[in-house]
């Protein structure tokens, strides 16, 4: 029972709950409270017994809580969206029992001021002037001010304490002391300030003084608008004039353009406390404006022109003279004018007369202006003249003629009323022809004849044959009208044409050496004409020499080799076809068959032609027995191939008897039935290319006993190793020697060789190509080399390289000295 009433005891224990806290806000604020939207702002909270929390009112500021205690920084624009301006924190304990706290704050607008300003002022961008003793009213208006001052020589003048988030006018007076700059200064709830521009105030205890005023015009007086500097100094002037103008008082300096009559300048300096004036009196010269007369060109003797003028300003004198031209007038005769502005008289001169009008001003010395007064003499003709047209075989001519004091201007024949001076084109004229030019004006006329002379032409010049040969002739042949003298003209000759045959005729020339020039010249009274033709004269080419690299015109399909040729006097060259430069001497060609090169050498005088033949030595591609192994009298065929085709291919038997021939062709077939065994060698030409196969004859013997040897082409194989069951391999090159190895320059060299194992073989000798048979053979030549400098003896370099029927490459290298 016990033991039962404890067992339910501890139950009962387990089973209540245990206390839970309710959730405590110990601190939420904000820091500061008033603040604009460029300051920063802190949120602080401390939490107690939270299961989460956040904030309500922080704008983008992530609101959630998970540190009991904490801060985060808000920006006035990160709250610039908070219209109740408030933030609330929201806590939910553990208890699951909500708290809530608000927390206010102040967003202050940024201070602004406008159009803080001073009365009197003429213009925002000039200081307030003043007499010392007078008040100065300033007017401002502003926004978002929570205080403003106004400060002026470094001490505060008046200040005012506003609320905020609305827009204010009001206006300050005081008497300011001295010079100086005055600012308001205002601040918003949060302690942000701005200040305003500057406002000057200049304080003038007296009136300015001018202690200097002249100008740089020697005795004052000027010519009409030259330019006057006057130049001035000036003491406590706030403002100044000069003509009515303003200046500014301390440049001290200003120009004065334009000035056209004589004039008082004044000079003003002004401040609040006073006004001081100073003057100077600038005289101007007289000028004369215009002097012309009523009719600008010639008059007839007696007729009246009105000579006009004007004078600015008025001079202090002014006189009228004439003066003749031709002849000189002993004195100049004076005309009664009126001295003033502006003025005319008529003057009536029975020849050309010159007439001066003369002013005087405040400076000695006269001012004068002429006009000349032409009175018309009669007509004269300067030139009247002619020259050919650019193309004088087509008779045509041009007139130029100039004339002075003429009215009109005639020219006959055909012509009729022209200008004064100028030139026209005639033609074509049938033969000289005369001219009239007839000048005229009030005073009279004047003629004056001008007799055109007319050129020979040379309607035509020709040669039969402007190129040819050394010693040719040539017929040249002419058509030519109004020459009186006809002249053919050539290096080392001239002859005369007679009259008969000058409109007309046909000249043969001597034999030609070179070329020639030859020129044609016709001549009368009104000049000549000439024309020329030039005859070339060329040379036959000649090919001295048309010859190759290659040995014995015998190459290698597609090896390189050179064609060389030497020609004399040829304009023009190519060899098939293809053009070449004659003076080069040399190409370099390549042929896959047998090809025949024409050079072909031209000039005007001919042509010359050289053909040389270049023949590819074939190679043995194939040489084959099927069977390589027969009984007696059995038929082998014997296989050729060739690349490419042979002019000639021979199969012969070991006597040298010829079993088959074909001619042009790249393969063929033969049957043979030896007794014995045989070595049949394949020759084709060109080149004398030899390969050889070897065909072994047994005796019968079952075919389980036979053994097979292979021979391999191209190989002649020794009696001593018929048997052997694989062809030797290893170099290809037996022997190779010279006889002898040392000669005098001169002497012929036997070069030998065996080659082993080998399908084709060149011999090279100083870099030259020389196509050899195979397996074996000789050949001869006279070694050439040029010893080094002081030196008695040089070497030639000989080299036997192929293929091997493996297609390896091989290569054997031997050396003869030539003793000079």
């Amino acid at each position: 029972m016990i033991l039962a009433a404890l067992f339910c005891l501890s139950l009962s224990l387990s089973a209540d709950p245990q206390a839970v806290e309710p959730p405590e806000i110990v601190e939420f604020k904000i820091t500061p409270d008033k603040f604009s939207v460029n300051m920063t702002a802190t949120i602080s909270w401390w939490i107690k017994n939270f299961r989460w929390a956040k904030i309500d009112g922080a704008g983008p500021v992530p609101t959630e809580i998970k540190d009991p205690a904490g801060s985060i920084k808000v920006s006035g624009k990160d709250l610039a969206g908070n219209a109740s301006r408030s933030l609330q924190l929201t806590v939910q304990g553990n208890d699951k029992s909500y708290l809530y706290r608000n927390v206010s704050f102040e967003l202050c607008g940024m201070p602004l001021i406008k159009n803080f300003r001073a009365s009197p002022r003429p213009s925002v961008y000039e200081p307030v002037r003043i007499k010392k003793g007078d008040r100065v009213t300033f007017s401002y208006f502003f926004s978002n001010v929570a205080r403003a001052e106004i400060w002026a020589g470094g001490r505060k003048l008046a200040d005012a304490h506003l609320p905020s988030e609305e827009l204010y006018g009001t206006s300050t007076e005081f008497i300011p002391e001295a010079t100086g700059s005055t600012q308001l200064f205002a601040y918003n709830c949060a302690g942000d300030v701005i200040k305003s521009e500057a406002v000057a105030v200049e304080v003038f205890s007296a009136a300015p003084e001018i202690t200097g005023f002249f100008c740089d015009i020697a005795g004052l007086v000027i010519r009409k608008s030259q330019p006057v500097t006057f130049r001035w100094t000036i003491r406590e002037a706030a403002e100044a004039w000069l003509d009515n103008s303003r200046v500014n008082p301390s440049i001290g300096s200003q120009t004065i353009q334009g000035l056209a009559v004589p004039k008082e300048f004044v000079l003003t300096a002004k401040n609040p406390a006073g006004t001081a004036t100073q003057k100077i009196f600038i005289d101007v010269m007289p000028e004369i404006l215009f002097f012309t007369s009523s009719l600008p060109g010639p008059i007839v003797p007696g007729d009246s022109v009105e000579l006009r003028w004007s004078v600015s300003p008025k001079a202090r004198a002014l006189s009228l003279k004439e003066t003749v031209a031709e002849p000189p007038a002993v004195e100049p005769r004076p005309i009664v004018v009126e001295n003033a502005e502006t003025g005319s008289v008529l003057v009536s001169p029975e020849r050309t007369a010159i007439y001066r009008l003369t002013i005087e001003g405040p400076i000695p010395g006269e001012l004068y202006k002429e006009v000349t007064v032409l009175v018309l003499t009669k007509p004269e003709v300067v030139s009247f003249f002619s020259n050919p047209a650019a193309d004088s075989s087509q008779r045509l001519y041009k007139l130029f003629w100039q004339t002075i004091n003429a009215d009109s201007v005639e020219i006959r024949p055909g012509i009729g009323q022209t200008g004064a001076q100028g030139q026209t084109q005639v033609g074509p004229l049938p033969g000289p022809t005369e001219y009239t030019l007839i000048a005229r004006n009030k005073a009279g006329s004047v003629e004056k004849r001008l007799l055109v002379e007319v050129l020979p032409e040379i309607y035509s010049f020709a040669v039969d044959k402007p190129v040819v040969a050394v010693q040719d002739r040539v017929t040249l042949t002419w058509r030519t009208s109004g020459a009186s003298d006809l002249t053919l003209r050539w290096a080392g000759g001239e002859k005369k044409v007679e009259a008969e045959s000058r409109n007309e005729g046909a000249f043969t020339s001597p034999s030609l050496e070179s070329t020639n020039v030859f020129e044609l010249e016709a001549r009368s009274a009104g000049g000549a004409a000439k024309k020329s033709l030039t005859i070339t004269v060329e040379r036959k080419p000649v090919i001295d020499r048309f010859e190759t690299s290659a040995a014995n015109n015998l190459v290698l399909k597609n090896a390189s080799f050179k064609l060389r040729w030497a020609i004399s006097d040829a304009a023009s060259a190519e060899i098939n076809g293809e053009k070449i430069d004659p003076s080069i001497g040399e190409k370099t060609v390549q042929v896959s068959q047998t090809t025949t090169f024409t050079l072909e050498a031209r000039s005007q005088a001919g042509a010359d032609r050289r053909s040389l033949t270049i023949k590819v030595i074939p190679e043995i591609t194939l040489f084959q027995a099927d069977p390589l192994r027969v009984k007696a009298n059995e038929k082998t065929h014997l296989t050729w191939k060739t690349e490419p085709e042979a002019e000639t291919a021979k199969i012969i038997d070991p006597a040298g008897a010829v079993l088959a021939e074909a001619s042009n062709s790249q393969s063929g077939t033969c049957e043979v039935s030896p007794d014995k065994t045989t070595t049949f060698e394949l020759i084709v030409q060109p080149g004398d290319v030899s390969q050889k196969v070897s065909v072994e004859v047994v005796p019968g013997e079952p075919e389980d006993k036979k053994e097979e040897i292979v021979v391999p082409t191209r190989i002649r194989v020794p009696q001593t190793v018929a048997r052997r069951l694989k062809a030797p391999v290893g170099t290809a090159v037996e022997s190779f020697a010279a006889s002898p190895e040392s000669v005098s320059r001169g002497e012929e060299v036997t070069l030998s060789w065996s080659l082993w194992t080998a399908k084709s073989a060149t011999l090279v000798i100083n870099g030259k190509e020389v196509p050899i048979r195979v397996p074996r053979g000789e050949y001869k030549f006279t070694p050439q080399c040029t010893p080094p400098s002081g030196q008695g003896s040089c070497a030639v370099k000989c080299t036997i390289k192929g293929l091997k029927n493996t297609g390896e490459k091989f290569e054997k290298e031997l050396t003869i000295r030539v003793n000079i």
